[in-house]
C-alpha cells in the first residue's frame, strides 16, 4: 500500500496511506465468492505483491487474508509488513509470531526455518480460504493442529481447476526444501495468461526497421500513385508544351 506521509504528535505516530475500502477476510465472512477470473487476478497479484518482497531478501511473516486489501479500482495490496524481516540466506530464523492456522509445519514444530518458504506455506492457506471460506487445516486447539498437518490430509478435491490445485499442493509442500518460491508459483500454468513474452533486444530493432519500412514503402508507392493520378488529369497540349520548353531552355 501506498504510504503518503506520517506525522508524529505526542507519543503517537499518524501513518496517511491510499484508501482501500475492503480486503479479503470481510469477503469472506460476507461469504462473498469469486468467479474464476476474479480469483486468478487476485492470486497471481497477491504473488507479485509477495515477490517484490522476496526480491528485496525481506521476508512478510505474517501473511493472511485480512492483510490483503483491495483498492478503489480492484488491485490488491499488501499491509501490516511492520513485523517483516530481513533474510539472511546462510542464517534459518527461530520466529514464531505468525498467526496459528497460517503457521507451516516447520514454524509449529519451534524448528528453524526458512522465512521466505514459510510465506508461502500461509499464501497456500490464504488461496484455500479466500476460494473455499474454509481453512484447509482447522482446528481450535495446537495439539490438533499438529496433527492434521503433520499428517497433510485436507479437502484439496474440493478445488475443481487441476491447475489451481496444483498451485495449493505446491504451495503446502510440507517439506520446506521442495515447497515452492514464488518465483515458481508465477510461472505455473494456472498463471500462463499472465505471462508477457520479451523477445531479445536485437529482434525487436529488426522488427521495428522492417516495420518502418514497410510503413515507408507503402507511404512512397501512395505517393507515387497520387502524383501519377494527378499528371494522367493534366491536358496532353500542355505536358507537351512543357516538354518543348524544357528543351529550348
Amino acid at each position: 500500500m501506498q504510504v503518503y506521509k506520517y506525522y508524529r504528535y505526542k507519543n503517537f505516530v499518524y501513518i496517511l496511506m491510499e484508501c482501500c475500502p475492503s480486503e479479503f477476510y470481510s469477503h469472506n465472512t460476507k461469504k462473498i465468492s469469486l468467479n474464476s477470473d476474479q480469483l486468478k487476478k487476485y492470486c497471481y497479484e497477491i504473488l507479485c505483491a509477495i515477490k517484490m518482497f522476496h526480491d528485496r531478501g525481506i521476508s512478510h511473516t505474517d501473511l493472511k487474508p485480512s492483510n490483503f486489501m483491495i483498492d478503489q479500482n480492484g488491485k490488491v495490496k499488501l499491509c501490516q509488513a511492520s513485523i517483516a524481516s530481513l533474510y539472511e540466506r546462510d542464517i534459518q530464523q527461530i520466529d514464531y509470531r505468525d498467526f496459528m492456522l497460517f503457521m507451516s509445519p516447520e514454524v509449529l514444530k519451534r524448528k528453524a526455518y526458512d522465512p521466505m518458504k514459510a510465506d508461502i506455506w500461509a499464501v497456500g492457506i490464504t488461496f484455500y480460504y479466500i476460494f473455499l471460506h474454509i481453512h484447509p487445516f482447522f482446528a481450535d486447539n495446537f495439539k490438533t493442529l499438529i496433527k492434521l498437518v503433520n499428517d497433510g490430509i485436507f479437502p484439496i478435491f474440493a478445488i475443481k481447476d487441476p491447475q489451481f490445485r496444483d498451485v495449493i499442493n505446491r504451495c503446502l509442500d510440507y517439506c520446506e526444501e521442495t515447497r515452492a518460491s514464488v518465483d515458481e508459483l508465477l510461472n505455473m500454468p494456472y498463471f500462463a495468461s499472465f505471462a508477457i513474452t520479451k523477445k531479445p533486444i536485437r529482434e525487436r530493432q529488426v522488427a521495428a526497421r522492417s516495420h518502418s519500412a514497410i510503413v515507408q514503402n507503402k507511404m512512397l508507392q501512395k505517393l507515387s500513385e497520387i502524383s501519377k493520378s494527378r499528371i494522367s488529369r493534366v491536358p496532353l497540349t500542355r505536358r507537351l508544351a512543357k516538354t518543348i520548353r524544357c528543351k529550348k531552355d
